[in-house]
């Protein structure tokens, strides 16, 4: 949908409607988690849902040494796997699922017992506690810099309980620092707040049908915008507080309908045309 700058005069008409849809946190790095740090190989199963974690280690994330970032630190170990029981009530209101992670030095991560993301610095399939990398690669959060984030399915998600199940490797135990912080983000179809805000430096995706500028929607109901003379179209106006508005979004800051008309002189031959909107004598000009 094409941008458009907007220059309105209200006349006693204001409304002001929360969007349903947010970003929350499903899982936070801080979050608890039964972790492994692994100098020999573990169960095959140890990424399973059935998986019985009872014996591994709890403590809160990040996971790893010498970043300054790890809350609960393990020491040069060789891998360090992670396991985390979530539910999700309605898995309908979840519309884009992401996970953000940042790792030191390498990772893989399962939903579910699924393969759902890994970095590009391994190739065996699936990895050893000691399987070799390609290149070693540095946190970034501690740096000021942002995660690495993976465009995930909401298919891969279950009603009711989930299992997030992740192995941080490291390049080799002589390796300088390890570290490994999950969040797993969801954009949540739903006015109330379920799981965590957002950490402070999340960024929202922007898609195709997403913008951060109010979006208008005009229906000239299968009729041609006229110059001098308005004709009959709805107008819907998608101006969300969050900041984020959707062509699909149902929440609307006005819907009603207008009268329509081209506006300008000479302007009137170019391609991007201006219009004249009217609403019970309110007058306001839309340039495209």
């Amino acid at each position: 949908m094409k941008n458009f700058t907007l220059i309105f005069i209200f006349i006693s008409f204001s409304l002001s409607l929360f969007s349903q849809k947010h970003w929350e946190s499903i899982v936070l790095a801080s979050d608890t988690w039964k972790y492994l740090p692994a100098i020999s190989e573990p169960p095959a199963t140890w990424n399973q849902v059935g998986f019985v974690d009872s014996a591994w280690n709890t403590g809160p994330g990040g996971f790893g040494y010498a970043d300054g970032d790890d809350a609960t630190l393990t020491g040069a170990v060789n891998s360090i796997y992670l396991r985390k029981k979530f539910t999700v009530d309605n898995t309908s209101i979840i519309d884009q699922l992401l996970l953000d992670i940042d790792y030191d030095d390498a990772f893989v991560l399962y939903l579910n017992g699924i393969e759902v993301a890994r970095s590009a610095n391994i190739t065996a399939n699936p990895p050893l506690y000691n399987s070799t990398l390609t290149v070693d690669h540095e946190a970034l959060l501690y740096r000021g810099l942002l995660p690495e984030r993976f465009v995930l399915k909401t298919s891969a998600l279950k009603q009711g309980e989930n299992t997030l199940a992740v192995q941080i490797l490291n390049y080799n135990t002589a390796s300088s620092d390890m570290s490994g912080l999950v969040y797993l983000n969801a954009r949540i179809n739903s006015a109330a707040t379920i799981y965590h805000p957002v950490p402070s430096w999340f960024t929202t995706p922007i898609n195709s049908e997403d913008s951060n500028l109010p979006v208008i929607l005009i229906n000239t109901q299968g009729l041609s915008i006229l110059n001098d003379t308005k004709i009959t179209a709805r107008m819907s106006i998608i101006n969300n507080s969050t900041g984020l508005n959707n062509t699909n979004d149902t929440t609307f800051e006005y819907n009603g309908y207008i009268g329509i008309e081209d506006r300008g002189s000479s302007s009137l031959m170019f391609e991007k045309k201006s219009f004249n909107v009217e609403r019970l004598g309110t007058l306001c000009t839309i340039f495209r």
